[in-house]
């Protein structure tokens, strides 16, 4: 981007340790600073590129005679003076364009699930939004796309891995941690592949979850003295041989899980990757009238596919054995009443909120009593457990 005239320019014809420095690097190295790896980077003219030592140049710059501090260096890498570059931009600007045959399909049809028509029109939306969320400041990919089978080595991980490109394998994550680190990793992926939704606990779920709807990430680099306001280019994907990892009872919007029934491994030979990317970029830039994000038919598809994956807490399980729903408005019981009833005839300790929202997942609707003046629910224990007890 060109700078408009005079800013951070100087008429001065003297000669500073910056112009010095500069004029040294221009001389052997060439330096950026990667947007993406959040990093700086050097090389010669001969070398690949790699992560700029800064101590290293340091020393190399005082040993010829080039007085500058490490505090002056540090400034300088982080100034207008130094190139960005963006890796994943760098990498779609420069793909060949689409040639119009429909490579994401082909390769979804690898992919033998048990809603075939669903998985290819989804698949497709969520690699044209990583496009999005990848380049565009602000957009997010809210949905993390899910490959379930019961079976451990059936080739989910691979197919996943598979669709970075070579050029953006750096930007390929897997197994981010639940901690400041994991929160980076979203300003430094194309793809986040979350390997371990088997194994990973309620509470990293859900953390994952809000991870998955967040646009920036406030926080401090190692080695920066202050925090750095990031913006998220990664998109989510998972898969899972646990049938019952979902344990929000909130919703699952976040979460489009298709079950894999088997995968044809061909697609590595006779797919061409670049091409699926080109179709995704296309699709978010150039194709009329699509639309990538979930309309509310296919949030309602969604939920309902979903619903094999949820666990039942221990909350919905009590009311599903002991309670039943009623018509009568003289059968009224609160999340309260509810909760002391079982507490005595169980002798467990439930959670009052835990069981409204147990309650919501079930399709209790919420009322207020006109008497009482408080709301609940037009619910009663089961006809067989009150004779039970009688």
């Amino acid at each position: 981007m060109d700078l408009p005239q005079k800013r951070y320019q100087t008429e001065s014809s003297s000669v500073t340790v910056f112009d010095k420095v500069i004029k040294y690097l221009n001389h052997k190295y060439q330096v950026r600073y990667n947007e993406i790896a959040l990093e700086f980077e050097i090389r010669t003219e001969d070398e690949d590129w790699e992560e700029l030592n800064i101590n290293s140049l340091f020393i190399e710059l005082i040993q010829s005679g080039i007085n500058v501090t490490i505090n002056k260096l540090e400034i300088l890498l982080k100034s207008h003076l130094i190139e960005k570059y963006n890796p994943i931009q760098n990498y779609f600007e420069n793909l060949l364009k689409w040639n119009g045959e429909n490579h994401i399909q082909k390769l979804a049809n690898y992919i033998t699930t048990t809603d075939d028509e669903s998985f290819q029109n989804h698949f497709e939306k969520w690699l044209t939004r990583a496009v999005l969320c990848s380049l565009n400041r602000g957009y997010v990919n809210k949905q993390c796309l899910v490959l379930f089978n019961t079976k451990q080595n059936s080739g989910k991980t691979s197919f996943l891995r598979f669709l970075i490109p070579t050029e953006l394998e750096k930007y390929y994550t897997e197994d981010i941690g639940i901690d400041k680190d994991g929160l980076i990793s979203l300003c430094k992926s194309l793809i986040i592949n979350i390997d371990e939704l088997s194994v990973m606990s309620k509470i990293d779920v859900n953390t994952l979850k809000s991870f998955i709807s967040k646009n920036t990430i406030n926080a401090r680099l190692p080695y920066d003295r202050k925090s750095s306001l990031m913006h998220r280019t990664a998109s989510f994907c998972g898969s899972t041989n646990r049938s019952d990892f979902l344990t929000d009872e909130t919703g699952s919007v976040r979460w489009q899980i298709f079950e894999v029934l088997e995968i044809n491994f061909n697609y590595s030979k006779e797919i061409n990757i670049n091409q699926v990317w080109a179709q995704a970029y296309f699709n978010a830039f150039e194709r009329k009238n699509y639309n990538p994000e979930l309309t509310a038919e296919d949030i309602l598809e969604n939920e309902k596919r979903n619903e094999k994956y949820k666990q039942v807490s221990l909350e919905q399980e009590i009311i599903l054995t002991h309670f039943e729903k009623s018509d009568s408005k003289n059968e009224f019981l609160t999340a309260t009443d509810i909760m002391l009833a079982m507490n005595n005839a169980l002798g467990v300790r439930l959670n009052i909120i835990k069981i409204g929202k147990a309650l919501t997942v079930l399709n209790y609707e919420r009322i207020k009593h006109s008497k009482r003046q408080v709301y609940g629910y037009l619910i009663k224990r089961k006809i067989e457990e009150s004779k039970n007890e009688n």
